[in-house]
């Protein structure tokens, strides 16, 4: 991923790909487990500093560094059973705009946005004002037509 920036070509392949995901994946669920293996260590060596050494042997860190690379693995091996099975409809190429028009673009499409949102709250203000003025006639004793 950090050698994309170095290079004009930023596209990878389908196997490539999974092979990313594929260790990205094992390395940070081994992570997770092995944290909370750390966790519990410090936990027994605090609230149990006398007994630390039967119970922390050597036996049982080699035992919570073999289960932290399994869940991993368990892990990275299920994400892509499913990664596996999407449909991919080739690389991700799109014929690239001049800079300058791609960005005029996301600007209109931006703008539009914010006013499709901005009527939208518009139309809310005006519902919950007429409701209110409603509900105020109607305590009142008198009603708006």
């Amino acid at each position: 991923m950090i050698a994309d920036f170095l290079v004009e070509r930023k596209t990878i392949s389908f196997d490539a790909c999974l092979a990313q995901i594929f260790f990205v994946h094992l390395f940070t669920g081994s992570e997770m487990v092995l944290l909370v293996s750390m966790a519990y260590d410090r936990c027994v060596a605090i609230c149990k500093p006398l007994h630390y050494m039967t119970i922390m042997s050597r036996r049982v860190c080699v035992v919570l560094v073999l289960i932290s690379w399994s869940v991993g693995f368990i892990h990275t091996t299920s994400q892509l059973a499913f990664t596996v099975n999407l449909p991919f409809s080739g690389p991700n190429k799109r014929e690239r705009k001049r800079e300058g028009d791609e960005k005029d673009e996301r600007e209109r499409e931006r703008e539009k946005e914010r006013g499709d949102l901005l009527g939208e709250i518009d139309s809310l203000i005006m519902k919950a004002e007429n409701s209110s003025t409603r509900t105020l006639s109607f305590l009142e004793g008198t009603r708006l037509h």
